[in-house]
């Protein structure tokens, strides 16, 4: 995967999606033969063979839909990376913020506390008629 983090649109690249695709593909067709070969059959010992498969075919599709949305998870994670300057703990000098402060990022619309988890690191503190004044709104998340 040698996509760029900057100008890629989807956190997938798209063998995530094949992959998944398959993976579901292959458990819900596992799901339908097991569901037509059990159905003509009356005695709960011959059902359970094709229950089994059903439970496999059912697990192979889980497994498919948790590794592509862990997969979207970990790309929107390097790009908040990316963006915020990265996690608190690997800021250097990093010193914990007034949430009194409020901050915002050049070219941002939204402004928020410097507590927020959506603030950057290296973003302005001004008040909020300035913040207001450059046009920026109050962050949804931490309401300033």
């Amino acid at each position: 995967m040698s996509r760029s983090l900057d100008t890629a649109r989807s956190p997938w690249a798209t063998q995530d999606g094949l992959r998944a695709g398959v993976l579901v593909g292959s458990g819900a067709a596992a799901c339908l033969v097991a569901w037509a070969a059990a159905s003509g059959r009356a005695a709960v010992a011959d059902q359970t063979g094709f229950v089994s498969l059903g439970v496999a075919g059912f697990l192979v599709a889980f497994a498919g839909e948790v590794s592509w949305v862990l997969r979207g998870r970990r790309a929107v994670g390097r790009r908040a990376v990316l963006l915020l300057g990265g996690p608190p703990q690997a800021r250097s000098g990093w010193a914990a913020p007034r949430a009194d402060e409020l901050v915002a990022g050049a070219g941002l619309r939204l402004y928020h506390r410097a507590d927020c988890r959506l603030a950057g690191s290296a973003w302005a503190a001004d008040g909020r008629a300035g913040h207001e004044a450059a046009g920026r709104r109050p962050c949804g998340v931490c309401r300033p």
